[in-house]
């Protein structure tokens, strides 16, 4: 599992013991993105628990002053799960912990307040709050402990997410573009045609040719499928199409599978070498169908 460490540069050592308590013992690698703060203690926990790790410089050359935000987003979409030592006025980790959220990676996220004093047991009074949350909140006093609400169905759904495309992947041998529309249309409870299954068999980047990711046309097929059967006009569907794309492209880097998956498609490369990607890609276009349709998923 690779888990993600990400928060604000003023927090300090004394929140070490608190990382460790929320880390999974699954862990096999930590990723931060190098800074001070929440992204040293991460590096320490990696290299105090011999993991492996990972770091995510800011790209400052192409994003200029956007480039913690992006390095941040990234990390979101690479990590299997997040922790986010937040204090509560940092916009980029209150940014990240939003893009974990669009893409469904599980988060969890402590308010780390470091003007408060810690007590000796190092729980309730000490500043933090493990959460998971559906929206940052904003900070309080020195000292206070906020608690947010936890996103039960968004976790629960990304769970879901992930068995039924390691099931797709492993059991059926279903590639990205089928096993994203298998799964929408299960996740929004609409049937499919047997046609409809085999369009997409040669779909995963153009049957390897490395074009179009799968993730992105399983999607938009089921996009044009759904917002159908709502009654939406061709119109309405073309541009609920681009917008997707254009997030799509934002949230993840491209939408080209020769970026995506850069190692292209060889002998040589591991079973379902997308299979991370795919469980966030399909969290985040299953986002953006209940954002434009103001439906919810039936599973």
């Amino acid at each position: 599992m690779r888990v993600g460490v990400i928060g604000s540069r003023s927090v300090g050592e004394r929140f070490y013991t608190r990382l460790c308590e929320l880390v999974p013992p699954e862990a096999t690698e930590i990723v931060s993105g190098g800074a001070h703060g929440a992204d040293a203690l991460g590096k320490r926990y990696a290299q105090e628990h011999g993991l492996k790790y990972t770091e995510f410089a800011p790209d400052y050359a192409r994003y200029r002053r956007g480039a913690p935000i992006k390095r941040n987003a990234r990390i979101a979409e690479y990590a299997d799960f997040v922790v986010a030592l937040w204090d509560g006025k940092s916009h980029g980790t209150a940014n990240a912990v939003h893009t974990c959220l669009k893409v469904h990676t599980p988060v969890d996220v402590v308010i780390c307040d470091p003007d408060s004093p810690q007590p000796e047991n190092g729980t309730v009074g000490d500043g933090c709050s493990q959460t998971a949350p559906g929206q940052p909140a904003q900070a309080g006093t020195a000292g206070e402990t906020q608690r947010i609400d936890h996103a039960g169905s968004r976790r629960r759904i990304g769970e879901w997410i992930r068995g039924r495309v390691r099931g797709l992947y492993w059991d059926e041998d279903v590639n990205c573009a089928g096993t994203a529309l298998a799964c929408l249309s299960e996740l929004f409870g609409v049937a499919l045609e047997p046609q409809t299954r085999w369009s997409a068999v040669g779909m995963h980047g153009a049957g390897g040719y490395r074009a179009q990711c799968g993730l992105v046309e399983g999607a938009l097929m089921f996009t044009g499928i759904y917002l159908h059967t709502l009654g939406k006009t061709d119109a309405e569907i073309a541009a609920a199409c681009y917008r997707f794309a254009s997030a799509f492209e934002e949230t993840f880097g491209s939408l080209r599978c020769l970026e995506l998956r850069p190692t292209g498609f060889s002998e040589n490369d591991p079973p379902h070498l997308c299979e991370g990607l795919t469980c966030r890609a399909i969290g985040f276009a299953c986002h953006y169908i209940q954002e434009i349709t103001g439906r919810q998923p039936v599973v």
